[in-house]
């Protein structure tokens, strides 16, 4: 099960919403900011990310903003996490003085 908080790949696109959502990026980094089990839909389970963020509609389940199914995800494991984070960390110039 994903956590709030947990660093996630995008491993496959979902299909383009007939709402216009935003959607996740094949082989994007995202963050998980909260996770749904929907018990109706034989407990799938949908998550929300930090770095999309759609406005709250009219779904089945009520108003709510889209989430998207677990299954188009996989965890970032520590060592990716290690380089993810080193690349986003910017280089000091090494420059002598």
């Amino acid at each position: 099960m994903f956590e709030i908080g947990q660093l996630v790949v995008c491993i496959e696109t979902q299909p383009q919403s007939i709402y216009g959502e935003k959607i996740p990026e094949e082989k994007g980094i995202y963050t998980i900011r909260g996770v749904k089990v929907y018990p109706d839909c034989g407990d799938a389970v949908g998550v929300v990310l930090e770095e999309i963020v759609n406005p709250p509609k009219f779904y089945i389940d009520g108003i709510v903003e889209a989430h998207f199914g677990v299954e188009h995800f996989r965890p970032v494991t520590k060592r990716n996490e290690e380089i993810i984070a080193g690349l986003l960390v910017p280089k000091k110039d090494e420059v002598d003085a």
